[in-house]
């Protein structure tokens, strides 16, 4: 049986004997590509030959490619220890043919060293292939030449939902190279379940991908056109852990022989005797990638590739804990690794040392959180009822103990808990976006300059030569010529320009020829070609044109120097810090260098000190600067380091300063080192986590940066009269004197404190930069109120702060439709106008006369309210209600005269201008409602219409007459608006508020104030908390009469009040017909709208008309509803970044999906509660069933509220999650059945999960026999077209996946043809949902697209006619749209 060495080493050996070069696995780090995170595969290292823009010299290549795959679109990494295949490193054996050979060789090798006794020999009767659906060349290598029957020859189409989207066709982006591909599958035999490739059954672990063979021969144009390439490639991938696996018979990865002495020797390490144990897997392949990653440079940190790093391992380190270790572990597989990879562990064991050293400190860094983190997880868990971690708990996690989230959803995913993901992204929207540094390959690599041929370099020894044009590229397009003042690119045959490369910037200077000049402003490589970059600034320049091209000698000649210095510095840094120290990245310009290399500390100065003068002791040597030309063997054998991010063909050249620099380098470098003349370092600062960054500067740069620090400190010492030399020595000084007045100071403070002892500054408290009056206050009310049973109450009604105030006394208040007392609004400020106004009158009979103003009890009343109004912290119903009152006193001080009426008026006008948006609020309506009605039942139903017979009342009749009428006219006439907000009211809310009101409004409120005032004096809190308590418990008998009521009951209620109140209009009005129209009336002072005169019989008459009207009205609304009822409805409820779909028919509801939930203050709340369930109360429906599509939060966050409200319903859900139902049915594809006649049919999942995810989701296909309804849930577009592929035409498309580009996908929406498109998103989401890429596709197929986060409430009726849309929003004008945030633009 051969090892997994032995299999890397003969797949190399065999393509070598074919004639394949043999090249070495490159960095885990890609080299000068920012679109990739790690390499990931064996063809990114050529990935310039395959474009075109470099060239090597060889035309055949073979590679054992190490890969990692745990970030951006190839994040594998919760999957990894849990399946049989994945990992986050792997090693990719390849065999790559440039423009070499095609199909028939790329098949033959292939099958030659599969099935050849001199190779691997594995029976040829257990490889399956697949093509290309068009492919018939390879079919046809396959089965005529090869001889492999045509039954295990399986054709793959466009199995992606688009034009060329399928597994055997291979694409490096967007654009540029692409063609079909060929796999071969290994046939593990029949005791394993599966099948072929592409059978419904094709995920099981029976027929396994081991080789991948790519045929790049087309190059794709944006518009999507194909077009042949002129010399066809070959790309090919081989996992050598999935063939190590079919050669030692083993039918997971993990039982390879590789990874078995890494899991023998974990448990080993960790102190564990179950081999089985996923964790051991987990730890086993995370301490491949973590030790090469070091080795290739990378260093544990918080963003980009260090993240990636540090969190796999955070997560085996986690995992070991799980296993029992309990000291520093992972580090101390290093050896074993090294071991065991053999020849390719080399890289790791050059670098042991320092990958060790990370892996221990990081380990222990960790650990000393690990424990307290854990344990503050296991504290929440314990403490999550509905089945998900809020994101606040995730984040302190990662914020205060380094658990990456993926770690945190580890350990929930082993208690079934899932976690509020949005919350968590909400908590920490930059680390989230910096941790998904993500590969993807978005250029247009046809907008690439690529040129024919090589630019001969002659800059090593000449800085002038005649070169000849050989292309012209004028913004980004090959043209034929340029003229004067146009920018350009220009191909030279030779130059003695310098590319930009190695960190150092390209030259500048100028292309002069006869009557023409071409300013070069820079030069860059494209391929093997050199471009010029500047800008022509006389005659005209054309291709084939001879041109001097001149360099700018001096520029050059100052950057050489400072590229060298770089030698130097790099050299120096090692032998000061240590070998572990390896260059970054640099930049070498002609004023200054910069070089950032990998340390895991700050440079202390000295070392510093020390960093610079080795390298100045090295350019006083003043060592020859030698070039040497050798191959890169020999070049690693002298011990040339190589740079970072740069390639390096067979021949390289060496740049040897004496012993103490040799590096491999194709930049321009001094003669000598004492040509450099000062080395000055100038700035030394972190740029991420591990890296360190150096600025310096040389020769005459450094003189005149030290000639400007003697400057400064000349200028310095002038203002402290002193001289340079003693200038330390006086900045001492005075920082001892500034030390000491200081303390002087502060005790003279501290004195004038005591002394003073002003009641102002003792009831002051600091915060910030403020004195905060109102916290001082309620920080001593909190104290003097603390252990009192209604402390939350008190503190509510005088501050209007109720994060103290119990859900249960709230519910008392809330269900007996006395909430409104607890809120500090229009009644509390009347009452605290009347306080003030009543107080000052008082005050009145002690002043002398010439002091009483009929002004002053107004105007003290206005300030008593300010001062109230500042309590309650200008809170919205507060502020409405102070600047209603100040706008009326203004009106009293004006002296004019203003009935009710006109008075509300004034008044909403007023607080419209100050406010626009102030009618979004629900309790700007309640107020003004409230007024209204009173304004309306004082007018038309007095209460002095009772002493219309002259009969004398006494003033207690009058008053408990006076709180009964109040409360029946609010009864009768805000009902009404009570309905159409709450859909409910209280039974006995007119008997509670009967006695509530003039409790709290004359006797709680006002001595709740006197205690904050006096500082609690004669015990007035616990008088005060005596006495809520009586009116609490008083009203907790009325607790449980809350009703909920339907809009269809609303109006018939509506209806019924407005005839009590026409009845007794009507009675009235004969009444009024029977007195004369100047019989007086009894004055009330108690109620200031008493009307004091009969009304006339024709106002009278216009009341009743509007009455009738308001009756009319409803009644007329309910027919509308009843007549105009829809056959069904499917409503999209606007659950924010969630879904919530209802079908609605005959009153009874089907629900589909519940929106989210969240941790809020109180608890756990959801959309359920905000928002599904007040709909089903308002419109009177009862739920029957609940269909969750899967089990993120998003769609099933509020499953529990609604069950909840719903016992008996049943539960249709893709997964064996428990949410507490008392019926359930699985989701699997095929079950159908009817409901009140319509159909509904299960299109997916095929199986039943523990926990679905996306792909799972339950899919629904519904229809009334007329209309299609296609309800999809997160469906990605794999699962779109494992369903889509039987379905025709449908009406109504519900969106896959709020919009996001992997779902919806063409083959779906080419199947379908949706007439509509509906998409539950929220506004502004950290998704950018909908996808910008999903419209354009639904565009084109010309479904009419609408989105709850623009329209709200989206509601289809279904008629005979056809389907009616109606929104939420669809009403509002565009401005106010605008203004408010709904408009789409």
């Amino acid at each position: 049986m051969k090892t997994t060495a032995e299999i890397r080493q003969s797949f190399l050996d065999f393509f070598h004997s074919k004639g394949h070069q043999v090249v070495a696995s490159s960095s885990l780090v890609p080299e000068n590509d920012p679109t990739l995170l790690f390499t990931n595969a064996g063809m990114n290292q050529f990935k310039d030959v395959f474009l075109g823009m470099d060239k090597r010299p060889y035309s055949r290549a073979t590679t054992a490619q190490r890969c990692v795959r745990a970030g951006g679109k190839h994040n594998d990494l919760e999957n990894v220890g849990y399946t049989a295949r994945h990992h986050t490193f792997f090693e990719m054996l390849g065999n790559f043919s440039f423009g070499d050979y095609f199909k028939h060789d790329a098949i033959n090798f292939a099958w030659e060293y599969l099935t050849s006794p001199q190779w691997l020999g594995l029976p040829k009767e257990k490889l399956w292939v697949t093509v290309y659906e068009t492919d018939n060349e390879a079919y046809d290598i396959w089965h005529k030449e090869v001889g492999v029957p045509a039954e295990r020859i399986i054709r793959i189409g466009d199995n992606k939902g688009a034009p060329y989207a399928s597994d055997n066709f291979w694409a490096m982006g967007d654009t540029g190279p692409c063609g079909p591909c060929t796999e071969i599958f290994y046939d593990h035999g029949d005791h394993i379940w599966g099948g072929p490739p592409g059978s419904p059954e094709e995920d099981g672990d029976r027929y396994i991908e081991i080789w991948n063979v790519v045929f790049m021969q087309f190059n794709r144009q944006a518009d999507g056109t194909m077009e042949k390439l002129p010399r066809p490639s070959v790309d090919t991938g081989m996992g050598l852990e999935r063939i190590s696996a079919v050669l030692q018979h083993v039918n997971s990865n993990y039982e390879i022989d590789i990874f078995q002495k890494l899991i023998a020797k974990t448990a080993e390490v960790v102190g564990t005797t179950d081999l089985t144990n996923k964790s051991l897997r987990v730890i086993a392949d995370h301490i491949r990638s973590c030790a090469y990653l070091i080795a290739d440079g990378v260093i544990p940190s918080n963003e980009g590739r260090g993240y990636v790093l540090r969190r796999i391992i955070r997560r085996a380190v986690r995992h070991g804990h799980l296993l029992g270790a309990k000291e520093a572990f992972f580090y101390k597989l290093v050896p074993t690794l090294i071991e065991v990879m053999a020849e390719a562990g080399k890289e790791v064991k050059e670098k042991q040392a320092n990958v060790e050293k990370l892996l221990r400190l990081e380990e222990e860094q960790f650990a000393r959180t690990l424990e307290r983190g854990l344990s503050l997880l296991d504290d929440a868990l314990a403490q999550v009822k509905d089945g998900v971690l809020s994101g606040e708990v995730a984040f302190k996690l990662y914020d205060t103990y380094g658990f990456p989230l993926d770690l945190t959803a580890d350990v929930c995913r082993e208690r079934d808990i899932a976690i509020d993901e949005a919350g968590f992204e909400h908590e920490m929207e930059a680390q989230r976006l910096r941790a998904q540094s993500a590969s993807q390959f978005g250029m247009d690599y046809n907008n690439v300059i690529r040129v024919e041929g090589e630019t001969k370099f002659e800059g090593y020894t000449e800085s002038e030569s005649l070169a000849k044009v050989t292309a012209l590229f004028h913004d980004g397009k090959s043209v034929d010529s340029i003229t004067a003042g146009q920018s350009a690119v220009v191909i030279l045959e030779n130059t003695p320009f310098y590319a930009e490369s190695g960190g150092q910037i390209g030259d500048s200077g100028y292309l002069i020829s006869q009557g023409v000049q071409f300013n070069v402003k820079d030069t860059q490589k494209y391929g093997q070609v050199f471009g010029h970059i500047g800008e022509l600034e006389q005659g005209t320049l054309k291709v084939g044109q001879t041109v001097n091209a001149v360099v700018d000698a001096a520029r050059r000649h100052q950057t050489s120097l400072n590229h060298s210095a770089t030698h130097l510095l790099h050299a120096a840094l090692r032998q000061v810090l240590g070998h572990h120290v390896v260059q970054k990245g640099s930049l070498v310009s002609d004023t200054a260098l910069r070089f950032d290399f990998a340390h895991p500390e700050a440079i202390t100065k000295a070392q510093l000190n020390e960093i610079e003068t080795l390298v100045n002791q090295k350019v006083r040597e003043n060592f020859v600067v030698q070039t040497d030309i050798m191959d890169i063997e020999a070049a690693k054998a002298k011990g040339a380091m190589a740079l970072f991010g740069e390639k390096y063909a067979d021949v390289v050249r060496v740049l040897t300063m004496g012993d103490f620099s040799v590096e491999l380098c194709g930049g321009i470098h001094a003669k000598r080192t004492g040509d450099i003349g000062l080395f000055k370092i100038v700035a030394e600062t972190a740029v991420a986590a591990g890296i360190r960054r150096i600025e310096a500067v040389t020769g005459e740069n450094a003189i005149n940066w030290l000639h400007n620090q003697q400057r400064i400190l000349t200028q310095s010492a002038d203002l402290f009269k002193s001289d340079v030399n003693t200038l330390v020595e006086k900045i001492q000084q005075l920082q001892d004197k500034a030390k000491k007045a200081e303390k002087e100071l502060q005790g003279l403070k501290e004195k004038a404190a005591m002394q003073a002892g002003s009641d102002l500054v003792k009831s002051a408290v600091k915060i910030g930069d403020d004195f905060s009056f109102r916290t001082d206050f309620l920080q001593n009310s909190l104290k003097q109120t603390e252990g009192l049973s209604l402390q939350g109450l008190l503190i509510a009604l005088a501050f209007g702060e109720r994060a103290w105030l119990d859900n249960k006394t709230w519910l008392i208040y809330q269900q007996t439709n006395t909430a409104h007392l607890i809120a500090i609004s229009g009644l509390h400020i009347g009452l605290a106008m009347g306080i003030g106004f009543f107080f000052a009158r008082l005050l009145q009979l002690a002043l002398p006369t010439r002091f009483i103003s009929p002004q002053f009890p107004l105007c003290f009343g206005v300030l008593i309210v300010l001062g109230y109004a500042y309590l309650a912290g200008f809170s919205l119903p507060t502020f409405r209600a102070m600047m209603a009152l100040l706008f009326i006193a203004i009106l009293q001080f004006s002296r004019r005269y203003y009935t009710p009426s006109k008075m509300l008026c004034l008044v909403v006008a007023f607080l419209l201008f100050c406010d626009p948006l102030m009618p979004l609020s629900v309790s700007f309506w309640l107020s003004v409602g409230a007024v209204t009605c009173l304004i309306v039942w004082y007018r038309y139903v007095p209460l002095s219409i009772i002493e219309w017979q002259h009969q004398k009342l006494s003033r207690k009749v009058r008053w408990i007459l006076g709180l009964f009428h109040l409360q029946l006219g609010l009864l009768i006439l805000f009902t009404p608006i009570q309905l159409f907000f709450f859909n409910g009211f209280a039974l006995n809310g007119f008997l509670a508020n009967l006695i509530a009101v003039p409790l709290y409004s004359f006797l709680l409120v006002p001595l709740i104030l006197f205690a904050v005032l006096t500082n609690g004096a004669f015990s007035s809190w616990h008088l005060s908390n005596t006495i809520a308590q009586g009116i609490t418990q008083f009203l907790s008998v009325f607790q449980g009469s809350y009703v909920p009521i339907s809009i269809n009951l609303s109006l018939i209620l509506t209806a019924l009040l407005s005839l009590v109140f026409g009845g007794m209009l009507y009675g009235l009005y004969f009444a009024s017909q029977r007195k004369t129209k100047n019989t007086p009336l009894k004055s009330s002072r108690f109620f200031t709208l008493n009307s004091t005169k009969i009304l006339s019989s024709e106002a009278y008459k216009q009341a009743l008309l509007g009455v009738i009207l308001i009756s009319s009205f409803c009644i007329g609304t309910l027919g509308y509803r009843y007549f105009t009822k829809p056959k069904w409805q499917l409503d999209t409820l606007d659950v924010g970044q969630g879904l919530a779909t209802l079908i609605v028919k005959e009153g009874k509801g089907v629900l589909y999906d519940t929106g989210p939930a969240w941790q809020s203050g109180i608890g756990v709340s959801s959309m359920a509660e905000l928002e599904i369930l007040p709909y089903l109360q308002r419109e009177g429906i009862e739920l029957e069933t609940l269909i969750l599509s899967h089990d993120d939060n998003d769609h099933s966050g509020g499953a529990k509220a609604i069950l909840a409200a719903y016992p008996e319903i049943e539960l249709i859900t893709p997964s064996r999650k428990n949410y507490g139902e008392t019926h359930r049915t699985c989701c699997l594809q095929g079950k159908q059945w009817q409901w009140r006649g319509l159909d509904f049919k299960i299109l997916s999942p095929t199986q039943i999960t523990d926990r679905a995810e996306n792909p799972q989701s339950c899919v629904i296909l519904l229809t009334d026999g007329q209309y299609q309804i296609l309800l999809t849930g997160d469906a990605d577009v794999a699962t779109e077209r494992s369903f889509a592929e039987k379905l025709g035409k449908i009406n109504v498309l519900q969106v896959g996946h709020h919009g996001s580009k992997t779902s919806t996908g063409e083959f779906l929406l080419g199947q379908t043809k949706p007439d509509m498109a509906l998409i539950s998103s929220g506004r502004w989401n950290a998704w950018n949902f909908p996808h910008p890429t999903v419209i354009e596709r639904l565009n084109r197929y010309q479904s009419a697209v609408e989105n709850t986060a623009i329209s709200g409430h989206i509601r289809l009726n279904f008629t005979e006619k056809g389907i009616e849309i109606e929104k939420a929003r669809g009403d509002f004008s565009p401005w106010f749209a605008r203004v408010i945030g709904l408009s789409p633009k």
